[in-house]
Order: C-alpha cells, then structure tokens, then sequence
C-alpha cells in the first residue's frame, strides 16, 4: 500500500505479488529456498486481505 493512499482506501486495492515488490524495492525475499518454488511463490498475487 503506497504511503500517499487515502487513510480510507480499500487494502484489497493494492494487493499485488513479491516479484512486484522485489521489483519496486530491488530486495530478493526468498533467495533462500529453491529457485522454481521461489518463482512460483513470488509469481502469485494473493485473493484477499488476511
């Protein structure tokens, strides 16, 4: 969620996937685990706010 959003704004909005993130931040979050379940994780946008 971007810092400029509305106190009121709908999270569900900005629900996005790790590679997003990684790709904005330039952090590598699983760098740890193996490569093709690393892309599948970061690959995956979730469906709903927790």
């Amino acid at each position: 969620m971007p810092q400029e959003a509305p106190a009121n704004a709908d999270p569900a909005r900005y629900l996005t996937t790790i590679d997003e993130i990684q790709r904005r931040t330039g952090l590598d979050f699983l760098s740890e685990i193996e490569d093709e379940a690393e892309r599948k994780i970061e690959n995956l946008r979730a469906s709903r706010v927790w």
